[in-house]
């Protein structure tokens, strides 16, 4: 839970965000329609991009080099992460395992992403803040009576400015 909720909170970072300020755009890759942080129909896949690189800008997709670009998903019984150069969508077959299931099988995965905007300016001018709640539910893999389920709320860093 501390993995994901960490890294979903890093959800469209740019190092170049200040850049925008007083031009009324909003140029930030990491947050546009295609790589802004997302949650599939079924509810237990997440998609989002941050700029871990500190370039301001979205890499290619490459094996082998960090590009940017993350998620989490429920695969069988375990919770999978994105590794760099995997496809990027839910449902993908190339993620890895974050989860042993010769431990702990999980039997839920689920994300709620919650969105508020506020006006700030003329228009539809604002910030859309952005937040998600976790649930995932496991049972230890000798002993299916054993079961927990953990909650968390997590709040994006990184408003969306909506020019």
């Amino acid at each position: 839970m501390q993995l994901m909720t960490n890294d979903i909170r890093r959800a469209g970072y740019s190092a170049n965000a200040s850049n925008d300020i007083g031009t009324n755009l909003n140029t930030n890759p990491f947050v546009a329609a295609a790589t802004d942080i997302s949650v599939n129909a079924a509810n237990n896949c997440i998609l989002f991009t941050y700029d871990h690189a500190k370039s301001g800008t979205l890499p290619a997709i490459a094996a082998g080099a960090d590009d940017d670009r993350y998620g989490f998903q429920l695969s069988g019984n375990a919770i999978q992460a994105r590794p760099p150069g995997a496809t990027f969508v839910c449902a993908a077959t190339d993620w890895e395992n974050v989860t042993d299931t010769n431990v702990i099988s999980i039997t839920a995965l689920s994300f709620t992403l919650n969105t508020s905007t506020v006006t700030t300016g003329p228009g539809a001018q604002g910030i859309k803040m952005r937040s998600v709640d976790i649930s995932v539910t496991g049972q230890l893999a000798s002993d299916a009576t054993v079961t927990k389920t953990l909650t968390h709320h997590v709040r994006i860093r990184n408003d969306k400015f909506i020019p």
